[in-house]
């Protein structure tokens, strides 16, 4: 027994899922008025509780699959009565074919012998009485066989038994005719008796075709309150099946609803921690009513009001002198130091100059010394951490001074230490960076990041937006490193694609409240 739930707008939209799936013959338990809780828009849906048998789904598969694809169209399309007309047809002719079959091939191996030489019944030796198949009147012209009178004959022959191993066949009934006396001509010699055609007994009468249908709807009944009886017993016992399909959605073992489960789904789609949904749909499930969570767009509204209220982003931007870009391979910290080189340079109308500390990475210093031609701005490279002190004099007129920095290995403490090294020594004067992609794995980030808390950063710069969903990372990282967010790489253009991080975009990345506006 098969038992699912279907959820639709109507509820004729709801039986139409069940005929397509179940067939004709599906049993419809419950139908209920779920209110508002349907799509985005909180339309209002029905949910239609519906059960069918093992053997009539696969009577309905097996026709399904006995249909062309032009058929299949139409069965699919047709009233349920008409699907169980067909069903109920094609079983029966393939059951009727085989049966006939079988007849034929029994038939065959019997021989006119041995239907005639068979025991009779005689109530009296003076007024015999014989019984005879169909086949002997047939050959009503033929010399009848002879039988000895000492010997009973059955009732029943063989030939009119059913071939129907699941079924009990009684024997037919005899169709009594009465008896002439017998005639001294019509003793032959040898003592044997002629049966006279005039008093030849019709064979056992078959069931006809109304007892046949009959006999039929009788077993189907008989199934019918079987399988009654078994729904019954699952109503009954409802409260003890296990409920999968309801305990086993997303945040179940936590004690989170049911209703908060979509969402659920929505945050880890988005790379949130698992610890952090958490803790977010409980805060939800204390403060909103049941018929609020079933309201897509208020849960939307109260989680993007959470996530505004629990994320930092930094208030003050470039405040110091020099402003220091720090973190791993790839993860853009030329490509932000060039687009923050831009922006001041043409944008704010400041002065400022480009130092790079990198000297492992080739081209890294050739790539920062073209752009710093365009920009028409002064260009160093640091080798060692003594040559900060003629960079100084050099840039006591200028505004800002722009660092990037190698990459380190996160496996190797000494790279950590040169790093550290080859920076500005000038305390609170100095604003250091951390850059991350947002295409790296959770796991890579928190590592990279941890190895870089050797040097220390302020705040994180977020690339490559534009390039990944996983702005659960963004939120992720904040809560583990408590470090507020500095702004957004949003693609590869210069400096158009470069924006400071504020909590309304963030939320705006995940539930695109802007596009919901226009």
């Amino acid at each position: 027994m098969q038992v699912k739930k279907f959820e639709a707008k109507s509820i004729k939209e709801a039986l139409a899922m069940v005929k397509a799936e179940f067939g004709p013959d599906a049993v419809i338990l419950s139908a209920k008025d779920m209110g508002s809780s349907h799509g985005l828009a909180g339309e209002k849906s029905v949910q239609v509780t519906a059960a069918v048998s093992e053997k009539k789904l696969q009577k309905k598969e097996f026709a399904e699959k006995s249909l062309s694809k032009e058929m299949l169209g139409q069965f699919k399309s047709a009233s349920a009565s008409k699907q169980k007309s067909y069903i109920d047809d094609l079983l029966e002719g393939l059951t009727a074919n085989k049966n006939k079959q079988r007849s034929q091939t029994s038939r065959g191996q019997q021989s006119i012998e041995a239907l005639y030489n068979r025991p009779a019944v005689q109530k009296n030796l003076s007024k015999p009485t014989y019984n005879r198949s169909k086949q002997v009147q047939a050959q009503s012209r033929r010399r009848a066989p002879h039988v000895s009178t000492g010997r009973p004959m059955r009732a029943t022959q063989y030939i009119d038994i059913l071939d129907d191993e699941t079924t009990n066949v009684r024997p037919a009934p005899v169709r009594q005719v009465k008896q002439e006396p017998v005639r001294a001509r019509e003793v032959e010699s040898g003592g044997m008796l002629r049966v006279p055609e005039a008093q030849q007994l019709s064979a056992p009468v078959k069931p006809t075709k109304k007892q046949n249908i009959s006999n039929k709807q009788s077993k189907e009944v008989l199934d019918l309150k079987k399988q009654i009886q078994q729904l019954k017993s699952l109503v009954e016992n409802f409260q003890n099946v296990p409920q999968n399909f309801v305990s086993m959605h997303p945040g179940a073992s936590e004690g989170l609803p049911y209703e908060l489960s979509a969402m659920h789904n929505k945050l880890s789609r988005y790379g949130f921690a698992e610890e952090h949904i958490i803790t977010i749909l409980k805060e939800a499930n204390d403060k909103l009513s049941k018929k609020q969570m079933q309201h897509a767009a208020l849960l939307d509204a109260w989680v993007a009001q959470y996530l505004m209220q629990n994320t930092y982003t930094s208030k003050n931007h470039f405040t110091k002198k020099y402003q220091v870009f720090v973190g791993g391979s790839g993860q853009g910290k030329t490509s932000s130091l060039i687009k923050v080189a831009a922006m001041l340079s043409l944008q704010a109308k400041k002065s400022i100059a480009i130092i790079t500390t990198d000297n492992s990475k080739v081209g890294a210093a050739e790539q920062l010394k073209i752009y710093a031609q365009i920009l028409n701005v002064p260009f160093a490279q640091i080798e060692h951490g003594s040559d900060w002190s003629e960079v100084y004099k050099a840039v006591e007129h200028i505004d800002y001074v722009l660092v990037d920095t190698p990459s380190c290995n996160i496996n190797d403490h000494d790279s950590i230490i040169d790093l550290k090294s080859k920076l500005p020594q000038i305390k609170g004067n100095i604003d250091i960076h951390y850059v991350q992609s947002l295409l790296s794995r959770v796991e890579d980030a928190f590592d990279r990041a941890q190895t870089y808390l050797g040097v220390g950063f302020n705040d994180v710069i977020f690339t490559h937006v534009d390039e990944s969903t996983q702005y659960g990372l963004i939120y992720n990282f904040q809560k583990r490193f408590e470090v507020p967010i500095h702004s957004f790489s949003t693609g590869p253009k210069i400096p158009e694609d470069y924006e400071f991080a504020t909590r309304e975009k963030y939320v705006d990345l995940i539930f695109k409240l802007s596009s919901r506006k226009k």
